[in-house]
């Protein structure tokens, strides 16, 4: 997500006018969503086999579920994989694509570096409240020096550097949110010089091992992978960090603040997750107007989604109050990303159809 720079412009304006001017309440942090135990199922490790339930057995309404499939198929969709309680419901492909086929899962990989930074912080290697350049020295940004040593790695979390595409100096950390690729790009940076290591190793070692994501590729910090293991990545965060008996981030109030409202500008942001049921979003592709919409971003969508949201609507859905989790990989849907006219608003008015009243929780 880009900004034309009249965006930035009015950005600031709306941003600036809703900050409050003491620092202390920069970050004010929302009740988690995430329920206990939300999943009973964990697939074999080593396998490909995953459990399946049908959705008669669930309840639902299998004639519009297919409708929710078949928009998918015609939205330029790859995959599709609806999971409740961890088992597979619904398992798609189209376009020559099957459960061993690769692919680009975007900004989806942010959520990722989100809980690794998480994991760090609990092994004592870093603090997201200590400035960037402590890790990676001056210089890393186009902003004055003396503004750059206040950013800090929650910062980059939040979107709330004050950094543009091109890290150039926009405002102060935590006083504008603008989605910067590039800002964010230096949390690998920062990885590596905390733990190291090369950042392809430290996600094998700690992340991915643990949880059997086997089949995926990283082009330089762009990771490519199946949807059957982005859904175990779904599935660790739907239960609350824990894999099959065991933990893999003890931190339970960085998981909790991953997972909340992180400021008071875009309120749908946590540290590199959105957040559907908020009372207003920001919606960056608004050139004209008010950038600020009313919320939740996806009105069909239950309000506890948890959003792992890549280009062109690559998803990883997370549902506690429903026990459902959804992949999708694709192409451009020819739709909007946000929005009540958007492929997951759309997707979603049809699935509910499906799982209304019956027994999804």
């Amino acid at each position: 997500m880009r900004h034309p720079f009249i965006v930035l412009i009015l950005c600031s304006l709306f941003f600036l006018a809703a900050c409050d001017e003491d620092s202390e309440n920069e970050f004010v942090a929302s009740p988690s969503p995430v329920k206990d135990s939300i999943l009973s199922y964990f697939p074999a490790d080593g396998t490909s086999t995953w459990e399946k339930v049908t959705p008669d057995k669930l309840g639902w309404q299998v004639n519009f579920l297919q409708e929710a499939i078949d928009f998918a198929k015609e939205k330029n969709s790859y995959s599709l994989i609806i999971l409740h309680k961890g088992r597979i419901v619904s398992e798609n492909y189209w376009q020559d694509k099957n459960e061993d086929s690769l692919h680009q899962i975007e900004s989806v990989a942010k959520s990722m570096v989100s809980f690794q930074i998480g994991k760090l912080e609990e092994q004592g290697k870093l603090k997201i409240t200590e400035p960037v350049s402590q890790y990676v020295g001056d210089g890393w940004s186009k902003a004055p020096l003396q503004k750059e040593k206040t950013i800090t790695i929650k910062h980059l979390l939040t979107m709330s550097s004050g950094l543009d595409s091109e890290l150039n100096y926009l405002a102060d950390p935590g006083r504008m949110w603008y989605y910067s690729n590039e800002a964010f790009a230096v949390l690998f940076k920062i990885i590596e010089a905390a733990t190291g290591q090369l950042f392809p190793e430290f996600f094998e070692q700690t992340l991915f091992s643990k949880i059997k994501i086997s089949n995926y590729e990283w082009h330089g910090i762009h990771l490519a992978m199946t949807a059957r293991d982005m859904a175990r990545f779904g599935l660790l965060i739907g239960n609350k960090g824990m894999w099959n008996g065991e933990r893999l981030l003890q931190e339970e109030g960085y998981f909790r603040d991953m997972l909340s409202s992180s400021q008071n500008i875009q309120k749908a942001y946590g540290y590199l997750w959105w957040l559907n049921g908020q009372s207003d979003y920001f919606d960056d592709k608004v050139t004209n107007g008010n950038p600020f919409q009313p919320g939740p971003i996806y009105p069909a969508m239950p309000p506890d989604a948890l959003l792992a949201m890549g280009h062109f609507d690559q998803r990883i859905e997370i549902i506690p109050s429903l026990d459902l989790i959804i992949i999708r990989q694709g192409g451009d849907t020819g739709l909007p990303e946000l929005g009540q006219h958007s492929f997951d608003n759309e997707f979603w008015s049809r699935l509910m159809k499906a799982i209304k009243n019956n027994g999804a929780g």
